[in-house]
């Protein structure tokens, strides 16, 4: 994978995926704890 693309564009785009999971994964929780808030009314 490093041959295909340069070292610093590989770093830049694991550094994206990974910010953008991390976004994903929080917004799900969050909406999630919604969720269940609203049926432990």
């Amino acid at each position: 994978m490093d041959r295909l693309m340069p070292l610093s564009d590989s770093k830049v785009f694991a550094a994206a995926t990974a910010s953008v999971l991390a976004m994903a994964i929080l917004t799900l929780f969050a909406g999630l704890a919604d969720f269940v808030e609203l049926f432990t009314r």
